[in-house]
């Protein structure tokens, strides 16, 4: 009798080891999903274009007989009768005023750094510092090719250095680097003549060295007037230049740039506000759309931007190659071959948690062309960062394998829900939620049906 329990249950442990290992070999098999981690991704919306900049500008007369030498940068600001350039009568002249000009600059700067408590009050580790982060500054902007502020990094990293060298006593002093400049500036300055003349201009603003001609046509107002034929023949001649003054004076810090876009999505907008970058300036504007004018062709529109900051690294050109920001999107990358709808009609993605899965909403905040971005709601029903997002087809044959433990079922004419307490872990935090759990009615595309 004991020997016929006992085989009787030993037939049953063996045929209860057979199920479970069977199952979970099956188990194994259907669950093997392809999945994609669910993680943050930065859309942008943006478009390069070339701009032509119309702007309210007044040539200053002048004599081309001589060599004109400027006294300042393109970009500089002066008021009424300033002089803005002089005349000589050659080439070598302009080069010993540009030398005398050079020497002048380091002998202040060395007068500068040996001034009275310059020495004194300067610290060995925090001159280090900024000489660190000096010369950090100088690669960046010689990488970005913004070559004016690479020259006053320069300019700081030498004086830095120099201090440096005073405190820590590997130069006793610069009085003999001082006596020579000056006097090498004297000498320098006996052997230049001085200019033929002064130009000076009745206008204020800020001063630009090159003509083009279109100074008194391509003015705020004009873009009215213009088609897309003649933007894209203002490109083209974008290197032209004009003998007809010595230089010209921009009116005022507001301007106005036209371009051409592809605006078939309507993106862009009137009164939009996005931020621009010049390829010859590093430095980010913003500006606002104040126009959007359709031509002939369906994706092809002139866009009219506008900005009141006026900085010196785009004052000299006609043309330049702009890129144009509207928004950045951040949210959680979802693909748009894993969005799936549920028997509610509600847009998702299936996610796999252990050996079950969930149907979880998404809230999209922006497409692209082959994803989506979903907003981080930090709320369970919706999808959450580094979840493991199905993107393969999922059939009702598949989930009748996948281990989803339904503790309570309600039958409707819709949809069969149960409610599942499940332990998830975000981040460093494990919340337990509760989660309503769909079974699939049938494979749904991305649109329902």
């Amino acid at each position: 009798m004991n020997s016929y329990i006992v085989k009787i249950l030993i037939f049953v442990l063996g045929l209860f080891i057979l199920i479970t290992v069977g199952s979970q070999v099956v188990l194994s098999f259907k669950g093997d999903y392809n999945v994609e981690t669910a993680v943050s991704y930065v859309a942008v919306d943006r478009v390069s274009f070339d701009a032509v900049f119309l702007r309210n500008e007044h040539v200053i007369p002048g004599s081309s007989k001589g060599v004109i030498s400027y006294p300042f940068p393109d970009g500089s600001k002066f008021s009424r009768n300033s002089v803005v350039a002089y005349v000589y009568r050659s080439e070598s002249d302009t080069e010993l005023e540009k030398k005398i000009e050079e020497l002048e600059e380091e002998l202040a700067s060395l007068k500068k750094i040996t001034g009275p408590g310059t020495v004194a009050a300067a610290k060995p580790e925090g001159i280090s510092e900024l000489i660190k982060q000096r010369y950090r500054d100088s690669v960046y902007y010689a990488t970005k090719g913004d070559y004016s502020k690479l020259t006053d990094e320069r300019q700081s990293l030498s004086e830095y250095m120099n201090i440096m060298a005073l405190i820590t006593e590997k130069e006793d002093g610069f009085d003999e680097v001082i006596t020579s400049l000056e006097t090498e500036i004297e000498m320098l300055k006996k052997k230049v003549n001085p200019p033929v003349s002064e130009i000076v201009t009745d206008y204020s603003g800020y001063f630009v060295s090159n003509v083009d001609g279109y100074e008194d046509i391509l003015t705020p107002e004009s873009y009215t007037n213009l088609s897309a034929d003649d933007i894209r023949k203002i490109i083209s001649n974008s290197d032209t230049k004009s003998s007809a003054g010595v230089g010209k004076v921009i009116d005022g810090y507001k301007w106005r740039v036209v371009g051409i876009i592809d605006n078939s999505s309507k993106l862009y907008q009137k009164e939009m506000q996005v931020t621009l970058t010049f390829a010859s300036c590093q430095d980010e504007v913003v500006a606002k759309i104040i126009d959007i004018i359709p031509t002939e062709k369906p994706d092809e529109s002139i866009v009219v931007l506008e900005s009141e900051k006026l900085i010196s690294g785009i004052v000299r050109h006609r043309v330049e190659r702009v890129e144009m920001v509207a928004s950045n999107y951040e949210g959680i990358y979802v693909p748009r071959e894993a969005i799936r709808f549920n028997a509610k009609g509600e847009k998702g993605v299936y996610v796999k948690l252990g050996q079950g899965i969930v149907f979880k909403k998404i809230d999209v905040i922006y497409e692209g062309e082959d994803y989506l971005l979903s907003a981080n709601k930090g709320d369970a029903e919706y999808v959450l960062l580094y979840d493991d997002i199905i993107v393969d087809s999922i059939t009702e044959e598949d989930m009748a394998y996948i281990g989803v433990l339904y503790a309570e079922t309600e039958e409707t004419d819709l949809e069969e829900t149960t409610t599942t307490t499940t332990a998830l872990k975000v981040g460093n935090e494990t919340t337990t939620t509760s989660v309503t759990e769909e079974t699939i009615p049938s494979e749904t595309s991305e649109e329902p049906a």
